[in-house]
């Protein structure tokens, strides 16, 4: 545990006017997006910025935050419309950039002044969908079918409820799910979460409400059955543990299939067979449509997504060898796809373009922060000794660390439990920032 301590302690000696241009953040990649007819174009948001590949992983080029408008510690929803322009739910708005990362403006008015909660493209229908949320606001939920050059709203406006998630059924473009809580909660209670659903795409919506336990702050739509859009994975954070409970009559009823100390990461297959979550205990599997998981991959995961038959997932320098790596074993073992050393600067663009002009002279800055591939760093191998399938409900309870530190672990590796508290008190920070908005 003292080697994140000091790794982190010569972040901020070495690059010690990173505040305002690195927000002093550790850096690291936390998702993943994929240009759905261009293999070759991936696209990751950092803890930095936006980082993107147009050679299939080769090299890395940089969008730093000033450009797109981020500020503090936004992780922005970010998606590859079908035209392949990106799309960037910031602070002041939906930007929209259609060259390559080298400008961003704002996009449609409708979706201009508010912040944008979530962003999901439906393969489908090739519709993308924003969700609003602004508390003291009305809140809407728009539609576009231009990969987002223009918006419109679907149904009514929502009075009150500050939402979190939007997800479409991939078998069924009229099914929408919404994920939101309605502030302020009773004091000492945990905030009253609802499921919004609707069956006319998004003409209007019935309230379903979630089943709250003590702790809970976020529910999280991670992904709809591909086959079934009645069956729901939904992540669930939590001060203690989180956890991933599942419905299979569209949120009338749920139960839980998996507790972990994180939980970012979530990916299903094409047909719904194999579902993937991870976080900093490690990457779990299961070939049961998501009802067990086991253990299969020591990796601290960060993200996960699907591309075809390959499994992609964000991991850490220090502890995996890579910031995105793929796998096609079903995440037995990895290939380092973006590491620290394959981002060679600012995006190239035109001259005069907007992203150079605002970026000019931070990478530098950025780069000196971060920390060196591990020498033996390579194919990321499978968990060796796994802790087997976990049933429903069972939660397991890890070693101690070596210097008293509570955390789960592989023999050798250094203890987690640091980063836990970190990624949870960041999620907390993150919906304190929003809630002040």
């Amino acid at each position: 545990m003292r080697a994140w301590v000091a790794v982190l302690a010569l972040v901020v000696v070495v690059a010690p006017g990173a505040t305002a241009r690195a927000n002093s953040r550790f850096p690291n990649a936390n998702h993943v997006v994929f240009d759905e007819t261009d293999s070759n174009v991936i696209v990751a948001r950092t803890t930095f910025g936006v980082v993107q590949s147009r050679d299939g992983g080769a090299s890395w080029q940089l969008v730093c935050e000033t450009a797109l408008r981020l500020s503090g510690d936004a992780d922005p929803s970010v998606v590859v419309a079908p035209d392949g322009s990106m799309l960037l739910a910031a602070g002041e708005g939906l930007e929209r950039s259609t060259d390559d990362g080298c400008s961003w403006p704002l996009a449609d008015r409708l979706v201009t002044g508010t912040w944008v909660a979530d962003l999901v493209v439906h393969r489908g229908s090739m519709r993308v969908f924003a969700l609003t949320s602004d508390f003291g606001l009305p809140n809407e939920l728009y539609a576009s079918d231009d990969s987002g050059a223009s918006w419109t709203q679907l149904g009514a406006s929502f009075d009150g409820p500050f939402f979190e998630t939007v997800e479409v059924a991939p078998s069924d473009p009229t099914r929408i799910y919404l994920t939101g809580w309605t502030p302020p909660p009773p004091i000492g209670m945990p905030a009253p979460h609802d499921l919004y659903r609707s069956t006319d795409s998004g003409a209007h919506f019935t309230t379903v409400t979630l089943p709250v336990e003590e702790n809970d702050y976020g529910f999280y739509v991670a992904g709809v059955s591909p086959i079934d859009p009645d069956r729901i994975l939904m992540r669930v954070n939590n001060g203690m543990m989180d956890r991933l409970i599942v419905s299979d009559d569209a949120g009338t009823s749920w139960h839980e299939v998996l507790r972990l100390y994180f939980m970012p990461g979530f990916a299903q297959s094409d047909d719904g067979a194999h579902v993937w979550v991870g976080g900093p205990e490690g990457l779990w599997a299961s070939e049961d449509r998501g009802e067990t998981f086991t253990r299969v991959a020591d990796l601290q995961v960060q993200c996960l997504a699907m591309r075809g038959a390959e499994l992609w997932a964000c991991g850490t320098t220090l502890h995996d060898g890579f910031e995105l790596g793929r796998s096609g074993d079903g995440g037995r073992t990895f290939d380092p796809v973006l590491t620290f050393e394959r981002i060679s600067g600012d995006v190239v663009c035109p001259a005069g373009s907007p992203t150079p002009t605002a970026c000019a002279g931070m990478f530098p800055t950025i780069q000196a922060t971060f920390p060196p591939t591990p020498t033996d760093a390579g194919t990321t191998t499978d968990a060796g000794s796994s802790d087997g399938a976990m049933d429903a409900g069972t939660v397991r309870a890890p070693p101690p660390d070596d210097d008293g530190c509570t955390v789960g672990r592989e023999p050798g590796r250094p203890g987690v439990r640091g980063l836990v508290i970190a990624g949870l008190l960041f999620a907390l920070a993150l919906r304190r920032r929003r809630a002040s908005r």
